[in-house]
């Protein structure tokens, strides 16, 4: 396959053959029906020695029939053309959508070529290598094939077309230093698109997502660029690592923020807890002491109740069924206890890569041999509460890579020393003191002004 912004070229062969130990062996004539897009033109239906065969064409079903000595097997090549341009993301990023005709149980292989190629993903079970522009993929049966093109400005591990996010590689490697896997691909292709863009194309509710192999982030972030930038290479290397078919995310969605979490911490900011407390601490600026609050991350009495109640939605639960706060809030925390209890999200991705969960449920009960699904679930309220203190007040490490060789994927992982931010403040003592800091103000301008009169 060839493809550009503007169509989409496919030079195919389905090879059939009977079955050696049947009666009807060797074969005289051979009938294939296959399936094309409904818009493809065709060009060119012919037998392996090049000669043009009939067929007929009903919608997206293509009906072959040959007549020949017989033979053990066949080959049919169909060639075709798709002019339709490819979906533009923003200014010079395009992705491709392509759906690759299959037979159930039968091997499906070939190559891609895209001009300016940056990524791509393929269903599930398919694997894939690239070669520069040259995707090459082999799997079974059918499968639908995304890529993404086109030429921004290129950092070492993202290729942005926006506004560049500074420092972009601390993303990359904090996700790849704690998760243990790397992209397949030279980089992520990273489209920073106006909010108003964004609301349009996207969605209203969320900073950044990954789908169709691309990272999208709205414009605006400020310091929270970084962090989101991270979360969603994180669904970048899962969707790559990960080759899962149920439809549940809380625990794509709990690694991602995880990492997200980790990143924040890595620049010495202050992090909000997971069903925890607000966070308040001061700032000076400007001369002025102004105060910030944190909220927490979910509410923890909705966490009780969600427990009391033995509810069980969280097994089937992703973003765009709602109740998001505590969805994501409870996806962070099932990672969280996992750490705290002495795990490592490396090791977990090993123990898991050859899984192949299809169902919510199987999910659930195939990663709850790894990972407390029920983080914190006591009888007690007392052991409820001091549990999520534990975990909210456990020094998480940072993990980073320090090189990444291209060729053989080799991490060396180390661990970051972070810089802690000051003590936190809880509220009532920041109200004093910027109480004792307006007196202390009030009376030196007073003694000013008296000592102006002497």
């Amino acid at each position: 396959m060839d493809a550009d912004s503007k169509s989409l070229e496919v030079a195919s062969s389905v090879k059939l053959e009977c079955d050696s130990d049947g009666s009807g062996c060797p074969v005289s004539r051979w009938t294939a029906r296959l399936s094309v897009p409904a818009s493809a033109q065709i060009q060119d239906v012919s037998s392996e020695n090049g000669e043009v065969l009939d067929y007929e064409r009903t919608g997206n079903t293509l009906t072959v029939r040959t007549e020949t000595p017989p033979t053990r097997s066949e080959l049919i090549n169909v060639e075709y053309v798709i002019d339709r341009n490819a979906q533009k993301v923003t200014e010079n990023l395009y992705t491709r959508s392509i759906s690759l005709p299959g037979f159930s149980g039968e091997q499906t292989s070939g190559t891609l070529t895209v001009q300016d190629f940056i990524s791509a993903r393929s269903g599930n079970g398919f694997r894939y290598s690239v070669d520069k522009n040259t995707v090459n993929f082999t799997g079974t049966g059918a499968t639908n094939f995304v890529t993404a093109f086109g030429q921004g400005d290129k950092a070492e591990y993202f290729e942005f077309f926006g506004k560049p996010v500074e420092n972009s590689s601390k993303a990359y490697k904090i996700s790849v230093g704690t998760l243990g896997v790397t992209n397949r691909f030279e980089r992520f292709p990273a489209a920073v698109i106006d909010t108003s863009v964004y609301n349009r194309t996207v969605n209203e509710w969320s900073a950044g997502q990954y789908t169709n192999a691309t990272i999208y982030l709205r414009d605006g972030l400020g310091e929270d660029e970084k962090p989101v930038l991270a979360h969603e290479t994180v669904h970048g290397l899962n969707d790559q690592a990960l080759g899962w078919r149920s439809r549940s995310s809380w625990f794509d969605e709990g690694t991602a923020k995880y990492v997200e979490f980790l990143v924040r911490k890595s620049s010495g900011d202050y992090t909000r807890e997971v069903f925890g407390e607000p966070v308040s601490y001061t700032r000076n600026r400007e001369g002025r002491r102004y105060r910030y609050t944190l909220p927490s991350e979910g509410d923890k009495d909705r966490l009780w109740a969600y427990y009391e109640s033995n509810s069980s939605w969280m097994k089937n639960w992703g973003p765009k069924q709602g109740n998001r706060e505590f969805g994501y809030a409870y996806s962070e925390l099932v990672v969280r206890n996992y750490v705290r209890n002495g795990g490592r999200l490396s090791q977990l991705y090993q123990d898991i890569r050859d899984e192949s969960y299809r169902t919510d449920e199987e999910k659930w009960r195939g990663l709850s041999k790894y990972v407390d699904t029920t983080p914190c679930k006591y009888e007690s309220r007392d052991r409820f509460d001091s549990c999520l203190d534990e975990l909210n007040s456990f020094d998480y490490p940072v993990y980073t890579v320090t090189d990444i060789k291209k060729t053989n994927r080799s991490l060396n992982v180390q661990q970051l020393e972070v810089e802690e931010p000051e003590p936190v403040r809880r509220p009532e003592s920041i109200e004093v003191q910027r109480a004792s800091s307006w007196l202390d103000g009030f009376f030196e301008s007073l003694m000013g002004f008296l000592n102006s009169w002497k």
